[in-house]
């Protein structure tokens, strides 16, 4: 992968790239005006607040402030670095990206790796071709039938055979080339207990070859089909393989999770498979029941949406719990599709078929919160004063953990119905908890939207009128002289503003012409910075008039400010008895009045 991309070739990617069709691969977008809206997909919301503009080729979500480029766009829906981004919009765009001269180490490593996986590509074909044509794998042949799995679909998950011997395996890739050293390193042979030399590490098993989401075979898992132990049987930790960071199914899910909208996530191969066969191929398996912080910044790749579908056991529930709150710390929607007793998704879809498999994924699966109330209410005596406390105590960091306040209220309303419960008592634990308890009421939390002023400060840290005088200092780099003169060297007190001009000075330095807002995006050194120029560059018509009318608005507003701050100072040194400092405030404070009073009276 390339750690340099030189700036053209970026320009060259971007030139070819439409950012409105990037966003429209993971999002719904309707013209409106000049721009695209859609919901956001970084952020729960119900009205769509997700613009993307093609003149700018950029987005910005009024909601939670996200904005940036079709690269930033990827990052973050995906999960990935810079580099990556700009790989897949280059691959989709048909251009070739300059290869990253590699030292003489790096290209042992890389060939050592290459190695490993043509030995494991060759060995699937192998299981492959035992299952289909060798006689000693009746028995898998018939399991497969039994359990519903058809041919199609083996063929599809490229299901094999490993016959019961010793060294067969072993035999077979030593004939094409590859020594025992690299089959032991790929996690295909054992060491020998006595005496040298190695042994085929699966033997009698069903094979399920583990592809990454890269189209990599990269390990097996192997499962036998009398009462042997243990049932099921990986590879080992190897260079290519590591269990808690791959998605079984993936390879083959990946398409249909973006069509569908949300991934399904259960526990094991069969499972897997099962609900592929009856048309949900956006079904991948966390291989076992620990679910895995790689596994889930993985997933999000693809999706943000998940419904958790383990199996109905105490190991399956608890799974579950944790998997729920890894998939929401790297911020996932999740749900839980709760399976009956004793039954694990492969059990229920044949069953009851796929419209009642797709009813519970889409309709009936419950969220966070609502499974844990569920779980709580079984496990407390809710008969009790004592048993409703619990419950709600093990509910509030959940709650807590909540930002929008809609959605926080429902769940509220949920809970307080459940266990018969008033909503204010609910919410004034939830308020004491948090250290925001209201001195006047219920303790609903009334105050959590700020109250400011008319020239309110924006949640990127810039006043309007300073967020339109950024803007038309990027349309027009040659007015920054004349605003440095009339408010300072820096212009801006938020870091962010300063990075964006700092940027755009040093390109003017080195161009004629003004970056475009995508690369200036795509150049900035902060996320910060970043959304608030997809903020500014969001916007569709120039505050005001003239500059001069804008800088002077902006002086009023900053002057502003500053008597509410000599206001606030008198106020305090009057409590202090401090008479020195009062009288010296408020000679500084009718300074600044005079100042404000004169700018609204002038005309320019």
């Amino acid at each position: 992968m390339n750690v340099h991309i030189p700036e053209h070739v970026l320009d060259e990617i971007r030139s070819a790239t439409d950012i409105v069709d990037v966003v429209s691969e993971y999002v719904v977008l309707q013209k409106r005006g000049r721009n695209y809206w859609g919901r956001c997909p970084f952020h729960t919301e119900n009205t769509p607040s997700f613009t993307v503009s093609n003149d700018k080729q950029m987005f910005y979500c009024f909601g939670c402030g996200t904005g940036g480029s079709a690269y930033t766009f990827l990052m973050k829906i995906r999960n990935i670095s810079f580099v990556e981004a700009a790989n897949m919009l280059a691959e989709r765009a048909g251009i070739s990206l300059p290869e990253k001269e590699q030292s003489p180490q790096e290209r042992l490593v890389r060939k050592k790796q290459q190695r490993l996986l043509d030995l494991l590509a060759l060995a699937a074909e192998y299981f492959q071709n035992n299952l289909s044509k060798h006689p000693d794998a009746s028995a898998a042949i018939a399991y497969l039938k039994q359990r519903g799995i058809n041919g199609r679909i083996a063929k599809e998950f490229r299901l094999g055979w490993a016959l019961e011997t010793w060294d067969q395996l072993i035999g077979f890739l030593s004939k094409n080339g590859f020594a025992q050293q690299e089959i032991h390193a790929a996690g295909l042979a054992s060491p020998r207990e006595k005496g040298v030399g190695y042994y085929d590490r699966f033997r009698g098993r069903l094979m399920f070859p583990i592809i990454d989401h890269r189209q990599r075979i990269v390990g097996f898992g192997g499962r036998v089909l009398d009462t042997s132990v243990p049932k099921y049987l990986n590879s080992p930790e190897t260079q290519l393989f590591q269990k808690g960071k791959i998605l079984y199914g993936l390879s083959l899910a990946a398409d249909a999770i973006r069509q569908a909208g949300y991934a399904i996530i259960v526990e094991g191969y069969m499972d897997t498979i099962a609900a592929h066969q009856y048309g949900f191929a956006n079904t991948v398996a966390s291989l076992g029941t620990a679910l895995t912080r790689e596994q889930a910044q993985l997933l999000k790749r693809f999706t943000r949406d998940v419904v958790i579908a383990y199996d109905a056991d105490a190991a399956g529930e608890k799974a579950t719990l944790r998997g729920l709150e890894l998939l929401q710390e790297v911020g996932c929607r999740v749900k839980v599709a709760v399976m009956p007793p004793k039954m694990d998704p492969d059990d229920f879809i044949r069953k009851y078929g796929a419209a009642v498999f797709k009813e519970l994924m889409e309709k009936r699966a419950l969220s966070l919160i609502a499974y844990k109330l569920e779980k709580e209410i079984v496990v407390q005596n809710t008969e009790t004063v004592e048993g409703k406390v619990d419950v709600v105590n093990h509910l509030l960091p959940d709650l807590q953990r909540l930002d929008n306040a809609i959605e926080r209220g429902q769940y509220i309303k949920l809970i307080a119905g459940r266990l018969d419960l008033a909503e204010d008592a609910i919410y004034f634990e939830l308020n004491r908890r948090s250290g925001k308890m209201q001195k006047n009421g219920t303790g609903r939390d009334k105050k959590e939207i700020p109250r400011h002023n008319k020239d309110e400060i924006g949640s990127l840290g810039l006043l309007p009128s300073e967020e339109y005088l950024l803007l038309r200092i990027l349309e027009e780099p040659e007015a920054l002289d004349q605003v440095q003169a009339e408010l300072g060297q820096d212009v801006f007190q938020q870091q962010a503003a300063r990075d964006i001009i700092q940027l755009l000075q040093e390109w003017m330095a080195v161009n004629l012409d003004p970056p475009s807002p995508a690369a200036l995006a795509d150049l900035l050194p902060s996320g910060a910075a970043r959304d608030l120029l997809a903020r500014v560059m969001s916007r569709e018509k120039v505050l005001g008039g003239s500059l001069p009318d804008l800088l002077r608005q902006i002086k009023i507003c900053r002057l502003s400010q500053q008597v509410e701050e000599r206001q606030r100072r008198i106020r305090e040194a009057e409590s202090a008895g401090d008479l020195e400092v009062q009288r010296q405030l408020i000679v500084e404070l009718t300074a600044l009045q005079r100042e404000k009073e004169f700018l609204k009276r002038s005309k320019q």
